[in-house]
């Protein structure tokens, strides 16, 4: 009986010591994860997540998790989200607007500031959707600023967009404007701009749908060393109903230069660019890529002035549809002054037969180390140059500035040969294969053919080359 005891008492004893440890190991292991799961530690990449339930507009600390802002008004609350972000911060701080907004006053966005829209901004107001203006009126400069993803609808209200003063160094990508009537983004980048804003980069953005009739709006406007690519401006006129002598400029670019225009596709506009030249010098321009399709005026227009233009590169682009009486590029300038220096055209193509010239200069001024190269012109309604300097011009297409081919004399002492040449030749060599011909020459030349002539008659065989 006192056996039985002692067992049983033992047994307790070794069951509460395994409890015991097993509590002791899950203490540890709730310990842990309490060490984990602290509040505060699940920490998000954005400083503010907004949100709405379709009434209420909210913002969550993306530190903490807490809602610190509500209201009705978006507008509030995302700028009082921005506003609360660190102060003085030489680091970029992000905002996540996640579901569909109506907003009736400008978000400011300050220097190192992320916003990434992934629903709609819908404007009821006549104002601008985003105002980077934080320098405004200042000399200095806002920097570092990513701004992307989402819809901007204008509501067809005459505001710019997107205003931009006294900013570089900043991103502007993946975002698709529609539905108003002033400017989709103004920058003014002008030498006597008060703000003037550069080196920038607008990548992958969509314009389309301009509402009214507002003939001086433009997708971007007065834009300076800045680098543009794959934007899409289409059908900013007609789906609208506006007349076609009101639809608005691709890209306004007025004086100096630093432009990089890459993949960008404009359909439906007034002018793919307008470089105008009145405010300063137009240089270093680089196109490549693009495509212009359906203007109203000159698919390029340069308006050298008596400021000169140099160092421009137009490289693979695509120019369809310009109508009759309109260049595909038109350079005009004003009087000797206006020089033209350091132009490559190559690689491009053109569509269409209505149109006046592929290239024309409207211009008696300077020129020098220009090239018109391996385009693909369509022949216009005019020609394809005008007034371009045909020692310029090599393997373009319709317009052929040299060629070659072989000539037969039959029997005779003369042969006419067609030499396909967009004039008449000034240079024109001939080689014959065989002897007994006398003497051989280049008797006629006109802007369809030239002849030779030989001294003594027979059957010869001559290879040919010419130029005009």
């Amino acid at each position: 009986m006192r056996i039985k005891q002692i067992f049983i008492v033992l047994t307790i004893v070794i069951l509460s010591s395994i409890i015991s440890y097993r509590l002791g190991v899950l203490a540890q292991m709730t310990g842990a994860l309490k060490s984990i799961v602290e509040p505060g530690s699940m920490i998000t990449e954005a400083s503010y997540i907004i949100f709405t339930d379709g009434t209420n507009v909210y913002a969550r600390n993306g530190d903490t998790g807490q809602i610190e802002f509500n209201g009705i008004d978006a507008s509030q609350v995302i700028q009082s989200s921005i506003n609360s972000l660190t102060s003085g911060r030489t680091w970029s701080e992000k905002i996540v607007l996640k579901d569909d907004f109506s907003i009736s006053s400008t978000i400011h966005i300050p220097s190192y500031t992320e916003i990434e829209l992934q629903g709609k901004i819908t404007r009821t107001a006549d104002v601008p959707i985003y105002a980077l203006d934080e320098k405004k009126g200042i000399d200095a400069s806002q920097v570092v600023n990513f701004i992307h993803g989402g819809i901007l609808d204008g509501s067809g209200y005459s505001t710019d967009m997107i205003e931009i003063y006294n900013v570089k160094g900043s991103s502007f990508k993946d975002m698709s404007l529609r539905n108003f009537k002033g400017n989709g983004v103004y920058m003014d980048g002008r030498p006597t701009a008060t703000y003037k804003s550069f080196y920038n980069l607008f990548d992958n953005l969509r314009f389309g749908y301009l509402s009214g009739s507002h003939n001086t709006r433009k997708g971007f406007f007065y834009l300076t060393d800045n680098a543009i690519d794959n934007i899409i401006i289409n059908c900013l006129g007609s789906a609208s109903g506006i007349s076609s002598g009101q639809r608005p400029y691709g890209f306004i670019f007025d004086g100096t230069g630093g432009y990089r225009l890459v993949n960008n596709h404009f359909d439906n506009t007034h002018n793919f660019a307008l470089f105008d030249g009145t405010k300063g010098q137009i240089n270093n321009i680089h196109m490549f890529g693009d495509i212009i399709d359906l203007t109203i005026q000159d698919g390029l227009y340069f308006n050298i002035s008596t400021n000169g233009m140099t160092d421009i590169t137009i490289t693979d682009s695509y120019f369809i549809n310009i109508p009759t009486n309109y260049d595909f590029i038109y350079i005009q300038n004003t009087g000797v002054s206006g020089w033209l220096n350091d132009m490559v055209v190559t690689g491009s193509t053109s569509k269409g037969t209505s149109h006046r010239y592929c290239v024309e200069r409207a211009t008696t001024g300077q020129t020098s180390r220009l090239m018109f190269a391996h385009n693909r012109w369509s022949s216009g309604v005019s020609g394809v140059y005008n007034n371009v300097p045909t020692n310029y011009i090599e393997d373009d297409g319709a317009y052929v500035t040299e060629n070659s081919g072989t000539a037969t004399i039959s029997a005779g002492t003369s042969v006419i040969v067609n030499h396909g040449l967009v004039g008449t030749p000034t240079r024109v060599m001939i080689t014959p294969r065989s002897t007994g011909y006398g003497t051989i020459a280049v008797t006629a030349r006109d802007g369809t053919t030239f002849t030779i002539t030989v001294t003594s008659s027979g059957t010869y065989t001559i290879d040919w080359y010419a130029e005009v």
